[in-house]
């Protein structure tokens, strides 16, 4: 059995920057992919806490480009020399339908600003482009404030039943029926 393949990309000295789909900043692939990795190792990091939101929602483009190349075996978003590249088309196609809840958030301080290209790059916002290059027209989120919720009527639980004959008859097998049809 062959030893499994070393991707270049994933190694600390990759120099290739892209710019990030949801902060709209260059970055290095490097800091990107090592970020993922101390908090898929569970490190508590102070730093990047809207990243660690996307990470966490599985919004991040570089978990995508890693999973790509493990599932085709290239060698992708690499380069020795500092270069400025695009992620590919089908990573940003990834991405694009993810939704951010609430819960990716909770713990993290991320910044009033963070959090808006955040919720806009989630879901049906369509601040993501396409791979043809295009923003999709912004389509009403499920969480808007303006959706109607539906709230349902609590339903009242039946009243146990206090038939306790069977149990002092001696007759558990009556008793524990009984107590489970009441649950029921």
């Amino acid at each position: 059995m062959s030893a499994p393949k070393q991707y270049r990309a994933l190694k600390p000295a990759n120099q290739f920057s892209f710019k990030c789909p949801i902060f709209s900043v260059e970055t290095k692939f490097a800091a990107c992919f090592r970020l993922e990795q101390m908090i898929a190792r569970g490190d508590r990091v102070e730093v990047r806490q809207g990243c660690q939101v996307c990470l966490r929602a599985n919004l991040c483009p570089v978990r995508h480009v890693t999973k790509l190349m493990f599932r085709t075996g290239k060698e992708i978003c690499h380069s020795d020399t500092p270069k400025t590249g695009k992620l590919p088309d089908e990573v940003l196609d990834r991405i694009r339908p993810i939704m951010v809840v609430e819960s990716h958030f909770n713990g993290l301080a991320v910044s009033p600003s963070e959090r808006t290209r955040i919720e806009k790059a989630s879901g049906l916002s369509g601040s993501i482009p396409k791979a043809s290059g295009y923003t999709v027209d912004s389509a009403p989120s499920a969480q808007s404030a303006d959706a109607k919720v539906k709230k349902r009527k609590a339903t009242p639980k039946p009243e146990p039943k206090t038939d306790v004959t069977a149990a002092q008859t001696g007759d558990m097998s009556a008793a524990v029926n009984a107590a489970m049809e009441g649950a029921a």
